[in-house]
């Protein structure tokens, strides 16, 4: 079971992978921000290359417990991430928030 890491930025997305058996993650590569759509294709792209099944996303908040401009980024993403998802048919693949 591979898992995809997220870092969702304003200008880049860092992508690591785990190990089959889930336990080490090795960072991929770093996508430069184009657009919500063309992003999320691209991270798409890197779950079918890995095979993965789960994706986790980091979510950045605020020092004190409280969303930021950032944090609301983050959740359009992973909004746009699971309409994609979903519309290529790879609507089990699990999203979740770290």
């Amino acid at each position: 079971m591979r898992i995809l890491g997220l870092d969702v930025g304003s200008k880049t997305v860092g992508v690591a992978v785990s190990d089959p058996l889930g336990v080490i993650a090795t960072g991929v590569t770093t996508i430069d921000r184009v657009g919500i759509r063309k992003d999320t294709g691209k991270v798409i792209d890197y779950i079918k290359e890995y095979g993965c099944e789960t994706v986790v996303i980091g979510l950045p908040m605020s020092l004190d417990g409280e969303d930021s401009v950032q944090t609301q980024k983050v959740r359009d993403f992973r909004t746009m991430l699971e309409n994609k998802l979903r519309s290529s048919g790879m609507a089990d693949i699990k999203l979740v928030y770290q």
